[in-house]
């Protein structure tokens, strides 16, 4: 199979095949610590931006990344909280859920299961992991939040009593320096059509297709069809947890043939760009749809599609860098 000639980095995390992708169930037998484990209450507090009392409402899947240990582990790819206390910042239920809440494990950690509630601190949402610790609903752990000091200097002055202190307050409530507002993304702009020439094409048929390409970027078509193939993605968990937007079409050359009294036909494989707003810098899908265009002087004009095909094979997201 064909792949447009894109230029990437080396894959730093995942490519969430079902090969890879495991159950939170998998990962809990034999373990007993809680994620964070190894981070101290203070430095957590003081790093976090928020610290919510919540609910584990759904989880994703687990990406093997790796041996277990002080430098990688597995990533529950998202978590879906309900909080019922805001300990630090002010945040909404639905502004947090719009974060993928990742969760790295270290050692003997466990991931948390849907049902189960916790203290869970949030740091920075673009990092791989945002969900730096976790700890048991109990008092003596309330207790030690609330009576825990910054360990590092920076800000450490900063960090007082707001609102209520632990002990009160619902949703946007606090204790500690507030974290940064979750302001909504700007959304990526529309990039358009683009498509690449078939990396084995020389001479004049190379510049046919460069021709073509420019053409197509220029009148950028977009069927009706070829939207329709792709609304599995609008179902699936991961886009809409890393809030993955589609931002304009990719495709590559399959094939250029002349055609019975000019031109050519043109025959290309299109699949969605996608612009993802946390944590992966570059991700797309396996599954395309192959349209054939009748290119006559610079018109191009859709003459075959395979939209309707659907391909249950190629649904699985994401495919990251």
């Amino acid at each position: 199979m064909r792949h447009p000639r894109w230029t990437m980095r080396r894959p730093v995390i995942l490519m969430a095949s079902a090969a890879l992708l495991l159950g939170a169930e998998d990962w809990a037998r034999g373990q007993d610590a809680l994620p964070g484990s190894r981070l101290s209450i203070g430095r957590a507090k003081e790093e976090a931006s928020f610290i919510v009392v919540a609910e584990v409402a759904e989880t994703g899947g687990v990406v093997d990344a790796g041996k277990a240990d002080d430098v990688s582990g597995p990533i529950m790819m998202w978590t879906e909280l309900k909080p019922s206390a805001v300990l630090k910042g002010k945040v909404s239920a639905e502004e947090l859920n719009r974060r993928p809440l990742q969760i790295c494990l270290r050692g003997k950690e466990r991931f948390p299961k849907t049902g189960e509630e916790f203290i869970v601190f949030i740091g920075d949402a673009s990092s791989t992991a945002p969900i730096t610790k976790i700890l048991s609903k109990t008092k003596e752990n309330l207790a030690a939040i609330e009576a825990a000091k910054p360990e590092l200097q920076t800000g450490a002055a900063d960090l007082r009593s707001e609102g209520g202190g632990l002990g009160g307050g619902g949703l946007g409530g606090g204790l500690g320096r507030a974290g940064s507002p979750l302001k909504p993304a700007t959304p990526p702009s529309y990039q358009g059509t683009s498509i690449v020439p078939d990396k084995d094409a020389t001479g004049d048929g190379l510049e046919v297709q460069k021709t073509f390409a420019v053409a197509m970027a220029r009148d950028d078509p977009r069927s009706e069809e070829r939207e329709a193939h792709f609304t599995w993605l609008d179902r699936n968990a991961y886009v809409r947890h890393y809030d993955v937007r589609r931002v304009g079409w990719r495709g590559h050359v399959l094939g250029c043939d002349s055609r019975p009294g000019g031109g050519w036909l043109v025959k290309v494989a299109v699949t969605p760009e996608l612009r993802p707003q946390f944590s992966m810098r570059f991700c797309f899908v396996l599954d395309t749809v192959e349209e054939t265009y009748e290119f006559v002087g610079d018109r191009v004009r859709m003459v075959e599609s395979n939209a309707a095909i659907a391909k249950p094979d190629r649904h699985f997201f994401p495919i990251a860098w």
